[in-house]
């Protein structure tokens, strides 16, 4: 930042100061840094995301049924006004840095051309690290809830969700970057192009151009699958970390190309599921609504919240469902499901999640929708039920809770491998991919409300 500051000094701003504030005034440092600093992200958010969205972002990625209706004008709306946010936490850092607190130098080559090269080395591994770990420690489910999962919005990236933080999260990431020049020297030169290279860098991960497809780079390919499977492939540059710590998962070796979401479209199972959230769209809510108003402020065990809590078991869920009410659309209903969902505890997803039957033979008699949900098990060979059954108590005594997910249009055989892969997760990740699950279940079963 100094380096920026000593041009914008030179070229710009002693014409704008008066003679009277000198350059090393900390009223017109901070003044100085915070335009700087504004100006800088908006640009190279918008020049870096606008040339992938226009040279090499897939358009065919808009058709894909996860794609939001309007999600490039959201994305760009919640980045434009989180950069600004993010900005004001990241001054202090890059005030200390002006005011010479940090370890960065003028003269390049001070200590040898060989030391410039480790510097940059060593600032990708160190801050590959770090983010690794921050990255990881945001999908603890309270943090997770409260400032990661509006980046998780986005699960068909484009180049503008590159940016699109809650602005806490945004700023605990690029916090290694603040801590390598506080404890490393750098050439200030080399820090400024390093920081630009790691912003253009988080867009190239989010556009969806696969030009890496290896096991070592964390490119758009693997970051497509932290964006859709949320608890594996957390590194920043390198996969070196998740392989270190278990939250590797390699891409599938077919179908993941630059096409490789969109290939759904192409399938029968896609254009059912845009027909279907066409028709959904136009639904009319106002039955829903009219229900919801007349239990007036009586909500607890009234049939309306008895309808809710066959959504979603939770007492809470159901009670702040209750008060979004009216909704305008099943898109409406919908965003109001995500931010519910963002205030349930631990206890809350522990209520929501015993109301749901086993996947697979259930111990009791289940409602209908649940049997609809289930459907698949209902054929299935004895040899998968049987595994499913064993592979629910090792479940159960690892997590504390039964098994969790979204088994509509799913074969027994394949929730049998999503069992297998999520028994490998830690107890913090794997709540998280519950409550997702659960999320999903709740929005289809939303749907059905609509269409009682």
């Amino acid at each position: 930042m100094d380096l920026i500051l000593e041009y914008a000094d030179e070229y710009i701003l002693d014409a704008v100061y008066t003679s009277d504030v000198p350059r090393d005034a900390i009223t017109r440092q901070i003044t100085s840094i915070s335009v700087l600093t504004l100006v800088g992200g908006y640009f190279l958010y918008l020049t870096g995301a606008g040339f992938a969205y226009h040279f090499l972002f897939d358009k065919e990625l808009i058709k894909h049924p996860k794609f939001q209706k309007n999600q490039i004008w959201k994305e760009i709306t919640y980045s434009m006004t989180s950069i600004p946010v993010m900005m004001l936490l990241t001054l202090p850092w890059f005030l200390a840095d002006v005011r010479g607190y940090s370890k960065t130098y003028a003269e390049f080559g001070k200590f040898g051309f060989a030391f410039e090269a480790w510097t940059v080395v060593w600032f990708i591994f160190f801050s590959d690290m770090l983010i690794y770990w921050f990255h990881r420690w945001l999908h603890y489910p309270l943090i997770y809830a409260l400032l990661h999962k509006p980046h998780h919005k986005w699960i068909i990236c484009s180049p503008f969700s590159s940016h699109a933080f809650h602005p806490v999260d945004g700023y605990i990431q690029s916090l290694p970057y603040h801590f390598f020049i506080m404890l490393f020297p750098i050439h200030r030169g080399v820090f400024l192009a390093l920081f630009v290279a790691v912003n253009y860098w988080t867009i190239s991960i989010h556009d969806g151009y696969f030009l890496s497809q290896n096991s070592v780079i964390n490119g758009a390919l693997h970051h497509s699958v932290h964006h859709e499977q949320f608890v594996y492939n957390y590194g920043q540059y390198f996969t070196l970390w998740d392989h270190l710590c278990g939250s590797y998962r390699e891409p599938p070796k077919t179908g993941y190309s630059a096409p490789k979401q969109c290939a759904d479209i192409k399938t029968q199972e896609a254009k059912k599921l845009n027909k279907n959230s066409a028709v959904v769209h136009k639904m009319d809510p106002s039955e829903l609504n009219r229900a919801a108003a007349a239990q007036g402020a009586e909500v607890e065990d009234s049939p309306f919240q008895q309808k809710l809590l066959h959504c979603c078991g939770s007492r809470r869920w159901a009670a702040e469902m209750y008060k979004k009410f009216p909704v305008r659309d099943f898109a409406e209903l919908c965003d109001a499901a995500d931010q519910v969902d963002g205030q349930l505890t631990h206890q809350d997803w522990l209520e929501a999640f015993a109301a749901h039957p086993r996947i697979g033979r259930a111990k009791k008699p289940i409602k209908e929708w649940e049997a609809q949900e289930q459907k698949a098990t209902k054929d299935a060979d004895e040899e998968v039920l049987d595994r499913l059954e064993e592979l629910n108590d090792v479940y159960y005594k690892k997590f504390g809770y039964i098994y969790i997910v979204c088994a509509t249009g799913k074969s027994a055989p394949e929730m049998l491998s999503i069992l297998e892969t999520r028994l490998r997760n830690s107890p913090e990740d794997e709540l998280s991919v519950a409550g997702a699950e659960q999320g999903k279940i709740s929005k289809l079963r939303l749907e059905k409300l609509l269409q009682q």
